[in-house]
């Protein structure tokens, strides 16, 4: 191995006589760097500047699925064309561009999405008949049924060719949606508590005692007032955080509660995207 040939004296002069130039030089050069908007990740998420999440990586998928329970695969009846539909939800904070996407069966027919953007925490409707185009509304143009009662698979890909979601279902009873096409994208409702009214009083009059032999002064009996009780408010569904389990709740009413007012589905109730929260006390 070669030996490595020692540092000169002129250069060691050199680095010595300038090192709070070139420590000064460095500084510029990194504060230019990440005013450019240059991260540099030190965890999972997180970035070292600015202190803010870092941006999402390009390959990552964006939050859309395909909700079952609010879709209409078996229409009540001879499967009347107009009322089958699926149900798509955008579960991130920002609008997710779809134009270039496909829906498609297992069969392989594809509805193919143009030029249309979901907005955040928002849904649509893909029906197979045809129809004009909304916000919320789209419809494929199909003469006939897509979506087969015994049991199908509904998947989503993006622009880029990309699996978004995937969601396979067993057989279909007629009219089989079990929620509004929406409901995990309907704004949060504000939780009001239930207070109890304050109790009545009613005052006792005082009782005139009336003396036998001589006049007495009258007695007059004053009752205590009792401090009315303040009810403590019920406290407010805290959606922040996976904070409520299924052997939480007594009654499905109860589930229904925190599953409607915890869009995206916080706490992981519905674990298999049907749409049904904690089967075991809502079937």
């Amino acid at each position: 191995m070669a030996s490595q040939e020692p540092q000169s004296p002129k250069a060691r002069g050199f680095l010595q006589r300038n090192a709070l130039l070139l420590w000064i030089v460095g500084s510029i050069i990194a504060v230019l760097a990440l005013g450019t908007g240059i991260y540099f990740p030190v965890s999972a998420g997180q970035c070292w500047w600015p202190n803010d999440p870092c941006p999402k990586p390009p390959d990552e998928p964006p939050d859309v699925i395909i909700e079952v329970g609010g879709s209409m695969f078996n229409p009540e009846g001879d499967d009347r064309l107009g009322d089958e539909y699926v149900c798509i939800y955008n579960r991130e904070g920002e609008p997710v561009d779809m134009a270039g996407w496909t829906l498609s069966d297992a069969a392989g027919e594809e509805y193919h999405f143009s030029a249309f953007e979901l907005g955040p925490r928002a849904h649509v409707r893909v029906h197979t008949a045809s129809g004009t185009d909304t916000a919320s509304d789209l419809f494929w143009g199909k003469a006939a049924a897509v979506w087969t009662n015994s049991g199908d698979t509904a998947k989503l890909v993006d622009a880029h060719g990309d699996e978004v979601y995937v969601k396979s279902f067993g057989p279909r009873p007629d009219g089989d949606a079990t929620d509004e096409c929406g409901a995990l994208g309907s704004p949060t409702p504000t939780h009001t508590p239930t207070r109890t009214p304050s109790p009545t009083h009613t005052s006792i009059p005082a009782p005139t005692i009336t003396p036998t032999y001589r006049p007495m002064p009258t007695l007059t009996i004053t009752p205590t007032s009792v401090p009315t009780p303040t009810p403590s408010p019920t406290p407010p569904i805290d959606c922040s955080r996976d904070l409520y389990n299924c052997p939480d709740f007594r009654t499905c009413p109860e589930v229904m509660e925190v599953f409607n007012a915890c869009p995206g589905d916080p706490n992981k109730l519905d674990g298999n995207d049907d749409g049904i929260p904690c089967e075991s006390l809502c079937r």
